[in-house]
């Protein structure tokens, strides 16, 4: 499922690329969303004809009990199944390496990636590395296929927020390189999604922040990337009202579960949309904050969000337009001038980000970056900046670095 001419593509360690795709869109993957829908993952697992599944999962999902409501279905099934719980938050290459020694020495056939993204990137980065034998880094970078098909997967979300269960890239930590790999390919797209209100209930209020502002992040991302397509736009702006509409109240209870389900649906919408269209500046800044700043991926989202938005405005102001409606049409209707709508949209979000309790700066959470230079390279030198809508110099990077610090 890609759009657009993805103009260049950079990858640290690799030779610079050009991939010129074509305006298609493809989506292979099952979505299931219903509170206590996970009742059918037994008849899934059997319809892919898998007999020895592996759940690979982080210490954090099994200690709050989460895993068990998977299992249970499994059980009652007589589906023999392993669990692999050592993924750690924004996976390393090790974590990777060690799921593929557990995924060949149990003779697993299919991997069922619970948790957040840092889980399901992991499952599908293990359902590669285990059946081919390579480093890894060999790897990063768009595909379309690898030498050996990678096993399939069933992703099970427990944040709304990544994506990550229904798009085709993995996001793996190199920490000898300080950097996030990316792989990216239509052969590790899931089968089939599980989303169910039940697993996302009652999550801390800041992870539901973090995650819900990961999934805005996403949308708006997918919606001003010149790759876009009319089915990437729709889903979009689809995700926005989403989120516009329910994060606030799930963020303040995150026990209703009418809240959590849209959360949930808000997030596969901007999954497809972003692995559709692409991203942008907000995500090039935010892949080396998180490593080297150690905040979640969400949290360093929010932070650049509103300044790259200002940034990116000037490229092409009527692309707000639609963005008030999706937001607040109230927005439309006050304020006639697309150059006053485009500013009212963007303190729209400003507001939502205080009204969840997103800080504006690192210096607000007691944390500081070493290095800013080496956040601002990295994002300069990202093919995510070269598809952003406005292409940053590295004063213009230096100038929103400035505004978070």
């Amino acid at each position: 499922m890609e759009s657009g001419i993805i103009r260049v593509a950079r990858f640290i360690g690799l030779e610079q690329k050009e991939f010129v795709i074509m305006g298609i869109f493809h989506f292979p993957v099952k979505i299931i969303s219903a509170d206590g829908c996970l009742s059918g993952l037994s008849d899934e697992v059997d319809r892919l004809g898998a007999r020895r599944p592996l759940i690979v999962t982080d210490p954090g999902i099994v200690a709050a009990g989460i895993l068990d409501k998977i299992t249970g279905p499994l059980e009652e099934k007589g589906v023999p199944y392993s669990v692999f719980e050592g993924v750690e938050p924004d996976p390393k290459i090790r974590n990777i390496v060690e799921a593929a020694e557990v995924i060949k020495k149990g003779n697993h056939d299919l991997l069922i990636g619970l948790g957040g993204g840092s889980s399901i990137d992991a499952a599908k980065a293990a359902a590669i590395l285990s059946v081919n034998e390579v480093d890894l880094r060999e790897f990063q970078g768009p595909r379309e296929e690898y030498p050996q098909r990678p096993l399939p997967l069933i992703t099970i979300p427990t944040t709304a927020g990544t994506g990550s269960e229904v798009s085709s890239a993995s996001v793996i930590v190199d920490e000898e390189k300080q950097y996030k790999m990316y792989f990216k390919s239509p052969q590790i797209f899931a089968k089939v999604v599980f989303l169910d209100a039940s697993i996302l209930v009652g999550i801390p209020s800041p992870l539901a922040a973090a995650t819900g502002i990961d999934t805005l992040t996403h949308a708006l991302e997918a919606y001003l990337n010149p790759n876009r397509t009319a089915a990437s736009e729709a889903m979009s702006l689809g995700s926005i009202g989403l989120v516009f509409s329910n994060l606030r109240p799930f963020v303040a209870n995150t026990h209703k579960q009418e809240n959590a389900q849209n959360m949930l649906n808000a997030s596969w919408l901007a999954g497809v949309s972003m692995t559709t269209a692409g991203l942008g500046l907000v995500h090039a800044l935010a892949h080396p904050l998180g490593v080297k700043g150690k905040i979640h991926h969400g949290l360093a989202c929010a932070l650049v969000l509103p300044h790259v938005l200002r940034f990116n405005w000037l490229a092409d102001p009527d692309r707000y337009l639609p963005l008030a409606l999706a937001m607040d049409w109230t927005i439309r209707a006050q304020y006639p001038k697309h150059t006053d709508v485009g500013q009212m949209v963007i303190q729209e979000v400003e507001e939502l980000l205080s009204d969840i309790g997103i800080p504006k700066r690192l210096s607000d959470i007691q944390t500081s970056l070493d290095d800013v230079t080496a956040v601002v390279d990295e994002a300069y030198n990202s093919f995510l900046n070269q598809v952003n809508p406005r292409q940053a110099t590295k004063e213009d990077l230096d100038r929103i670095m400035g505004h978070i610090i």
